[in-house]
């Protein structure tokens, strides 16, 4: 039974509507219009918003302390709920952009606040949002994914889903960290909202692609779950211009991208084992023994509600790159529970791993030229490329941007934990 809201949580969640009203309009119109508030709003249309529909935008601004405290007061909250609330109680809120989380119902769970030199960092309110909303954004998603019958595009920064809300693609949400941390609760929290697809965005970035890949076996080793699909690194296609290339594209053109390129979660899974264990050259025993011991030890803890999917879209590929014919049961299983080398040793792996190479993958910059933790992410995005969309050579290590560790207590961002709790 669903607990129904008691009238101290009504005046908590009017409080908040309250509080952001009052930022989002400092953000709109500043008394003051300092060098702070100039420098806030250029940092947003360096992302890509139009400044000149910023009244339309879930965004506010936290002049200083004082001026959202007396509007409050003014406005009949006393100073004991103030305080209560802790929205103000953080002496890091003056200068900063900040924005409501709300649920699939629309209200406000927490908040997120960020410093616009330093959009990378965020703070949190408080981190339980992830596991009562499942990712950010669910007040505009939600209805576009469960009446329009669309996947949740899941990306990992708050504000690329608020540049894709802006942009008129509703069917966004964000993790808000990487991947690698979203939990099983999460998954489940998608599910029992009625959320039974969604698509995992891969940055160019190895980080991003090896976060993915963390994110898919948890969601294999949850009880329940949405289905998970991935849209691989791809570049060169008019019609999807890169993130780093202000993420800006309509939704037709992106529902169309989307359509075309995702693939199954667990397809790339076995892509990506398959790089791993092959490297840049042919197999060896050795390889194909750990690409078997790995897929195994994966399929044997994976849920039992995951089966019919790993039969359909893990094991194929995974076989099909061993030179193993899917059709044939017995010769599956016997090299799925193989321990020891084949009888016919790498001359079988040199003739299984020869293939003829398409146009695209013809363009590939030699792997030799990558770094070599490089080298199974460019693997995957080969392997993945569709028609119409040439694989993307990974970025530098020095062009990175999200390479830094997370908070392991709070899940909450990089380098130094900001949480508010």
């Amino acid at each position: 039974m669903i607990p129904q809201p008691t009238q101290s949580d009504h005046a908590a969640d009017s409080l908040r509507e309250a509080y952001f009203r009052h930022a989002h309009t400092h953000l709109a119109s500043s008394e003051t219009r300092d060098e702070a508030w100039r420098a806030a709003r250029a940092s947003l249309h360096q992302r890509g918003f139009d400044l000149r529909k910023v009244e339309r935008l879930p965004i506010g601004y936290v002049p200083a302390i004082e001026p959202i405290w007396h509007a409050l007061i003014r406005e009949g909250f006393s100073a004991d709920e103030i305080r209560a609330s802790n929205l103000l109680a953080d002496s890091r809120l003056p200068g900063r952009l900040i924005g409501p989380i709300r649920d699939s119902n629309r209200r406000i769970i927490s908040f997120w606040a960020k410093l616009p030199q330093q959009l990378d960092r965020i703070l949190y309110l408080s981190a339980d949002w992830k596991d009562q909303a499942g990712v950010f954004g669910l007040d505009e998603a939600y209805p576009a994914v469960i009446h329009g019958r669309l996947d949740l595009l899941v990306v990992e920064d708050i504000w690329d889903a608020l540049l894709l809300h802006a942009h008129g693609y509703l069917a966004a949400g964000a993790i808000g960290n990487s991947p690698a941390e979203i939990s099983h609760r999460r998954w489940e929290r998608l599910e029992e909202l009625g959320i039974h697809r969604v698509t995992l965005v891969v940055d160019s970035f190895r980080d991003s692609h090896e976060a993915c890949v963390e994110a898919i076996r948890q969601a294999a080793h949850s009880p329940r779950g949405p289905a998970i699909y991935v849209l691989p690194p791809a570049s060169g296609n008019d019609s999807w211009p890169w993130w780093q290339q202000g993420r800006a594209t309509n939704a037709e053109s992106l529902e169309k991208v989307l359509s075309a390129g995702r693939i199954h979660g667990l397809h790339y899974l076995a892509l990506s084992l398959i790089a791993l264990h092959r490297g840049d050259g042919p197999w060896t025993d050795v390889a194909r023994r750990a690409a078997l011991s790995d897929a195994r030890q994966f399929y044997a803890t994976s849920h039992q509600r995951n089966v019919p999917s790993l039969d359909a879209f893990f094991l194929p590929p995974l076989l099909e790159a061993l030179g193993l014919n899917w059709s044939d049961r017995t010769a599956w299983r016997d090299a799925w529970l193989e321990d020891s080398p084949s009888s016919n040793g790498d001359s079988w792996a040199d003739h299984s791993s020869a293939r003829h190479l398409s146009k695209d993958e013809q363009d590939v910059p030699s792997s030799d030229a990558l770094p070599a933790d490089e080298i199974v992410l460019e693997s995957v995005v080969v392997d993945s490329a569709v028609g119409g969309h040439p694989p993307v050579v990974a970025a530098p290590r020095a062009q990175r941007t999200n390479m830094s560790d997370y908070c392991e207590f709070h899940q909450c961002d990089r380098i130094v934990c900001l949480c508010w709790d």
